[in-house]
Parts: structure tokens; sequence; C-alpha cells
């Protein structure tokens, strides 16, 4: 093989080698590093805007695997803020929304149930914080697409049965609990509230 040829091949394998280096190691590596000190530095967040700043650092880097998984934790995070201060409630339901939105777009993932929980659980304790119905529809939502692929998940059931009683959907409460029932049938607090319900009738 012609000497040239050879050193062309040997330098664009060599480039490719470090390109993936680059894109399979250090973006990820570099990403996870500022989300731990993000997280370090939100102690200092006094501020909701302080909050999104602090948090879109490792959340805007570019990263090939990563992305989800930090959404995800920064999610967890931010819940806390909502429920001691229901003021910031909209704003930090808009920022999470931000970030899950394009991972909830594309309909699948490793943990796509549990995105669909953590945006679930997300609307509503802004709900229960703020008492503002505008919540509750996008609440619901992602708990019956999460339990439609995951229709026996606990999580889910027990969520959209108390949903249901806080709509005034008695019927749907009653579907919810019996199948909740039908799984755990030694589940007595469960027994009585499809009692409590069908005294409602």
């Amino acid at each position: 093989m012609n000497p040239i040829i050879k050193k062309t091949i040997a330098l664009v394998a060599s480039l490719a080698i470090a390109a993936l280096a680059v894109y399979g190691t250090y973006l990820p590596m570099r990403k996870s590093q500022a989300f731990i000190r993000a997280l370090n530095e939100l102690q200092n967040a006094d501020s909701i805007s302080k909050l999104e700043e602090t948090l879109s650092v490792p959340l805007d880097l570019p990263s090939p695997i990563g992305q989800e998984e930090i959404v995800r934790n920064i999610a967890n995070t931010v819940m806390g803020y909502v429920d001691k201060n229901p003021a910031v409630a909209d704003d930090v339901v808009k920022y999470v929304r931000n970030y899950f939105d394009p991972i909830i777009a594309r309909g699948r993932g490793m943990s796509f149930t549990q995105d669909l929980f953590l945006l679930g659980t997300i609307h509503e304790i802004a709900l229960q914080r703020t008492q503002q119905a505008k919540y509750f529809p996008a609440m619901m939502e992602y708990y019956l697409e999460g339990n439609s692929l995951s229709p026996k998940r606990p999580q889910f059931l027990y969520r959209l049965f108390s949903a249901y009683q806080l709509e005034g959907n008695i019927e749907e409460a009653k579907k919810i609990g019996t199948q909740i029932l039908s799984q755990w049938p030694e589940h007595s607090e469960m027994r009585a509230a499809l009692e409590s319900l069908e005294k409602k009738k």
C-alpha cells in the first residue's frame, strides 16, 4: 500500500479515536462535574433566578449522554423549592418543563415512566401548595400516560386514585381502587377507602 495512503488512514483513525474520546468520555465527564458544582452552589441560591442560573450551567452543556439523568435529578431537587415557597411554583414548573419537554416528546427512554411520574408529582405539589386548579390537567396527563405504559405500577395507581377523588370522579376512583385491591388484596386501607366511596354514591 502506498505510504501516503497508509499515513492518511492512520491520521484519520487517530482523529476518529480522539473525537470519540472527547464525545464519549470528556463531554459527559465535564457535564457531570458541572452538575456536582451546581448542587454545591445551590445553597447560595437566594432567588429563583439564581437557582435557574446555577442549574442551567450543567443542563446547557452539550453531551451525548447524561442530560436525562441530570434533568431528573434537578427535578427532584427543585420540588423542595415549590413545597417551601409556593410563590415560585409557576417559575419552577416552567423551568423544569423547559428541559423535560424535549425528553417527553421523544416518548421513550430507560426511565421514561419515572420522568412522567416526576413531572406529575411536580404539578401535584404545585397544585397542593398553591391551590390553583391549572396544575391539575397536566398532573393527570402525566399520571395517565405513565399508567398506560406501566399499568401495574403502584405509584401511578395511588396517585390516580387520589386525583380522581380530588376531582370528584368517584367511578374512576373506584376502578383504580379495585385494581389496586386486585393486585394487593391485603391492602386494608384501600378496602376501607373503597367502602367509603360506595357510601358516597
